[in-house]
């Protein structure tokens, strides 16, 4: 596995031409917009379920008729879950879980809880009739092997995926890097790529053999 930045870029030679991506914890878009200007062919599905950060990526992508923002969390059921919202030195670092390493890491970033409408890739997907989706982007704070796993049907579909994994227990129960590589590994992808560690995280590069 080698060790580099993950580019978007990158990514291009792994995406057929009008690709469909979804991004899940969008933040305020500025992957969302990076992503939608490089792919101008692509939909993409954005989704953030923290009321003031969608409103903010709601606004900014606007001129970007190939986004689609949706204010709710992918999760491992449809309903309602507690989320642990952050504020403070950052408003990127809400999760399912609790945080538990991470008040350590960093003092000056404070977590509230709230509740949040929550659905799953799949039923999502049924419901958008939307049966393939080529490839994902999650920064979710530990939820991404929940919702990756609570969706079988879109997740058989998908091609390439880029994929947040935690060194460490940031977050209470978070699953860390080794059992979501050997899930991930064992649903037939190829771990290509991780990024540097950074507040004892990693993103990696995750992509179908037959692509490679």
């Amino acid at each position: 596995m080698q060790e580099a930045p993950i580019l978007k870029e990158q990514i291009t030679q792994y995406l057929p031409q009008r690709p469909i991506i979804i991004e899940s914890g969008a933040h305020f878009g500025r992957d969302t917009v990076r992503m939608a200007a490089l792919w101008p062919h692509a939909q993409i599905y954005a989704f953030e379920p923290v009321p003031s950060l969608y409103s903010q990526l709601l606004e900014r992508t606007a001129p970007y008729p190939n986004i689609t923002c949706y204010n709710i969390a992918l999760s491992d059921h449809t309903g309602v879950e507690t989320f642990y919202e952050c504020s403070g030195a950052s408003t990127a670092v809400s999760s399912f879980y609790e945080p538990l390493e991470y008040i350590q890491e960093r003092p000056n970033v404070f977590f509230e809880q709230v509740k949040v409408p929550t659905i799953t890739l799949d039923e999502w997907a049924h419901k958008e009739g939307i049966t393939q989706v080529d490839a994902v982007w999650f920064d979710m704070q530990g939820a991404e092997l929940k919702v990756l796993k609570a969706s079988p049907f879109i997740v058989a579909t998908i091609q390439v995926m880029v994929v947040e994994a935690s060194l460490t227990e940031r977050f209470k129960g978070i699953p860390l890097f080794d059992e979501l590589t050997a899930w991930i590994e064992a649903q037939g992808f190829r771990i290509i790529q991780k990024d540097s560690p950074r507040h004892n995280k990693v993103n990696l590069l995750c992509v179908k053999p037959e692509l490679l």
